[in-house]
């Protein structure tokens, strides 16, 4: 059963929450980001949304209006920086987010992209 649970823009206040969210399952601070992302959310260069259940922060997803890196920059919006943490995982929120995004992204285009980064952390590569 999905917990009851809101999407939202986000806040202010939502920088430190994201950033101990991302400490406690041992991930680095990433308050500089976030604090860039809230002010990019403030001038329009970025959308970001919160999924928030019982007062805490469970997951979050940003849109930019247009990619800035890879094959598709300037020409469609792009799905970036989506997390959902570990102790909400499974249980729809994920979904909801991407929804939530794809939906923003539709009122102004027929496509939307997907950006993703791999680093080390992410575990071994695996041949398919």
């Amino acid at each position: 059963m999905i917990p009851p649970y809101q999407l939202r823009a986000m806040t202010a206040s939502d920088i430190s929450a994201i950033d101990n969210q991302f400490l406690k399952q041992h991930w680095g601070s990433r308050h500089e980001v976030l604090t860039d992302y809230f002010k990019q959310q403030q001038t329009g260069q970025r959308w970001v949304f919160i999924a928030e259940t019982a007062g805490e922060v469970a997951g979050y997803v940003t849109l930019l209006p247009s990619a800035l890196h890879g094959p598709f920059v300037n020409r469609y919006p792009e799905i970036a920086d989506f997390n959902v943490f570990e102790a909400f995982q499974r249980q729809g929120i994920g979904n909801r987010l991407l929804q939530q995004t794809e939906n923003t992204a539709k009122s102004f285009s027929d496509i939307v992209t997907l950006g993703v980064g791999l680093h080390p952390g992410y575990g071994p590569a695996q041949r398919l």
